[in-house]
């Protein structure tokens, strides 16, 4: 049953009027809104006629009682559909910077990473490691069932492991492995790579922020990266990868 008809069988109590058709329209006055409002409306209407002098009232004066009625019921209505423009207007907005900034997020340049990566190696200093460990098979027993993938501890040449911790690399949970070469600390970062699978093994790529060194790759869908102050040629013979 719709308003119109809601209102019909209400407003004016039809005798023919089944009881299906009753519950129906008080059903449909419940769930509606605008139908509550209107009926609100024409009862204020009626009680304030009411209190009025009885009195024969003329054609002109119907007319311009009805047609004020009728005008303030389509400002009404116009200031609803004002508001349901904005309310829509505002949805996409936000819809469009979410977008936008799912884009930049995506297409975000590489240097944010690196830079964010030499932020954490800078802050763990020693003795803030979650795993002190020199073992490998200790520290990757450690990881087992913290990650949503399993850490393989690689040895480097010529430094020391020291320990190991969780961190967020892009969003997400990271392993983070610490080595050590005489007073200089080494970050081993392991998380999923945000690559396409068609570029899912990458040669490794040297940068450098803030005066460190960094070395990326992927590799079996993981992204490894290896953050220290050593420069980037001896870091990567330390780790094989020349």
């Amino acid at each position: 049953m719709n308003c119109q008809e809601a209102r019909e069988v209400l407003a004016h109590d039809f005798p023919s009027a089944a009881h299906e058709q009753q519950l129906q329209a008080h059903s449909h006055i419940r769930s509606c809104g605008r139908c509550q409002s209107r009926l609100r409306e024409d009862t204020e209407l009626r009680n304030h006629l009411k209190g009025l002098v009885r009195e024969k009232l003329s054609t002109e004066f119907k007319e311009k009682l009805f047609t004020e009625i009728s005008k303030l019921r389509w400002q009404k209505a116009a200031r609803e559909r004002r508001i349901q423009f904005r309310l829509a207007a505002a949805a996409m907005i936000i819809a469009v910077l979410l977008a936008a900034g799912a884009v930049w997020y995506m297409h975000r340049s590489p240097s944010n990473l690196i830079d964010y990566l030499v932020e954490d190696h800078q802050e763990n200093l020693p003795g803030r490691f979650m795993m002190t460990s020199s073992s490998p098979a200790d520290i990757e027993r450690w990881f087992d069932g913290k990650l949503d993938f399993p850490v393989h501890v690689h040895s480097v040449h010529g430094a020391e492991l020291v320990g190991a911790r969780l961190c967020r690399v892009e969003n997400t949970r990271a392993a983070l492995v610490f080595y050590r070469c005489h007073s200089r600390l080494i970050s081993w970062f392991i998380f999923h790579q945000k690559v396409p699978p068609s570029h899912s093994d990458t040669a490794p790529q040297t940068s450098s922020a803030r005066g460190y060194s960094v070395i990326q790759w992927n590799e079996k869908g993981l992204t490894h990266a290896v953050v220290s102050d050593l420069e980037s040629g001896e870091l990567l013979e330390m780790l094989s990868l020349k």
